[in-house]
């Protein structure tokens, strides 16, 4: 398998960028993965994982794009991995928390409010994957907030 399969094969997270509604199916998939995961690893390790998935992202994102020339394709849904991660981190894993990240989660990568319709503008795979980091960032801040919220009145 050539590095153009191997790029393609992490950018479409297998299969799942082909399904119907790819970005929520990835959504949805890598935060029930992790439902099972996370649990395991500690603040370094989350953090280390995040740090190296945008990273890793970013370059299997560019060079995809270009070697297929692609825009924003529908297939290529590693950013969502990428900010479904971003949105549960350091929060409990827990279902009605997992659920309230999703649900935010694809508000934002779908509405794109509060200026992710400008970052997703930005050419390249900046554009594409932060987006995505930023409406991950935007569902915490919305999740967490909820949390202390209910902490707080209950």
């Amino acid at each position: 398998m050539g590095l153009e399969k191997v790029c393609k094969f992490f950018a479409t997270l297998g299969p799942i960028g082909y399904l119907p509604a790819p970005g929520t199916m990835a959504s949805a998939a890598v935060l029930i993965a992790l439902y099972f995961i996370k649990p395991c690893s500690g603040f370094c390790c989350y953090t280390f994982l995040v740090l190296i998935s945008i990273i890793i992202s970013f370059f299997i994102i560019e060079w995809t794009q270009r070697y297929y020339k692609l825009g924003d394709a529908s297939e290529i849904v590693i950013d969502e991995y990428v900010g479904a991660l971003i949105a549960i981190m350091f929060l409990p894993a827990t279902v009605p928390v997992y659920i309230a990240a999703f649900i935010m989660f694809r508000f934002f990568d779908i509405y794109k409010p509060l200026g992710i319709r400008k970052i997703e503008e930005l050419p390249g795979a900046f554009g594409v994957l932060f987006d995505d980091v930023v409406a991950g960032v935007y569902s915490w801040i919305v999740v967490y907030s909820g949390l202390v919220l209910y902490g707080y009145f209950f």
